[in-house]
Formats: C-alpha cells, structure tokens, sequence
C-alpha cells in the first residue's frame, strides 16, 4: 500500500481485497443478468449496485488514507483533549472520540480499532494532538500517549469544525 501509514495498511489491505471480490460477484452477476435471452433484473440490479460499492474500498477508503498520512506526516499537530467510547455489541465493537475542547463539535468522531489496547484510555478526557485537515478542518487521526487513533473515512463525509 503505497503511501499509506504503516499503521493502516492492514486496513486497507483488507478493504481493497474484499472490494475487488465484490467487484468481481457484481461483473459476474451483471453478465448473468443481461447475457441470457432476457434481462434478469435482479442479477442486473445486484451487479451495477456491487459495483458501485466496490469502488468506494477500491477508490474512497485507500485515498482518504493516503491524504490522512499525509496530513499526519506534514500538518503541525492542535492540542486539545478528547474522549474515548466503546461500543460494543453482538456485533462489532466500535471507538469513538469526540473532542472535549471545542463546544461547536456535536457528534462523536468514528475511529479504527487500533492493534495496541486502547482500553486504558477509555472514559475520561486524555490529553492527544489533533491532525486536522487543513482543507476541511476534520480531524483525520489523534495522537495519544498510547500511540495514533485514526479516523474512519465514513466522518470525511461529515465534516466538523474543531
């Protein structure tokens, strides 16, 4: 993965493969929905939708991260103070941060899970330099005494003012 922290590789690794499988089920169920003497619309519908899906990890994920490195790597950190959540479920577990510092921040900041235990962390304000994109002003990863906190690339489509 070329251009990407080395944190998120693995992440991204695995959103780029499972995208490419899906891309492939989509170009081979769209052959299947149009290829046969009349048109089976929902292998049709289920290829163009698989598609389009596919490009999200294929394109979306692997660039925001890219930029994120890079504002990482090249942006002057802001200080602040944040507090983390988990949420876990039957389901999945999930982290959240949201900023403590800033009034106007209203929602809670979706981040990956990172590989070391972020447990410690969890419940009060920590103190973390906040990398925040200089075009957009959303934060893109926190660095905490524990180690980078990165932001899912679902909050690049819900930009904040921190």
């Amino acid at each position: 993965m070329f251009g990407v922290h080395r944190d998120l590789r693995m992440y991204v690794s695995a959103v780029v493969f499972i995208s490419v499988a899906v891309a492939v089920a989509g170009i081979a169920s769209f052959i299947y929905g149009v290829s046969t003497g009349h048109i089976q619309w929902p292998f049709a519908i289920f290829g163009v939708i698989a598609l389009l899906s596919s490009l999200v990890g294929i394109v979306v994920v692997p660039r925001w991260y890219r930029h994120s490195t890079r504002v990482v790597s090249t942006v002057s950190p802001r200080s602040g103070h944040i507090r983390l959540e988990i949420e876990s479920d039957s389901e999945s577990t999930s982290l959240y941060a949201t900023v403590v510092d800033v009034a106007e921040l209203k929602s809670r900041i979706p981040l990956l899970m990172p590989q070391w235990r972020v447990q410690t962390l969890v419940g009060d304000p920590i103190s973390a330099a906040i990398y925040l994109d200089p075009a957009s002003h959303v934060p893109v990863a926190f660095r905490t005494s524990g180690g980078l906190l990165w932001v899912s690339p679902n909050n690049a489509l819900q930009p904040t003012d921190v």
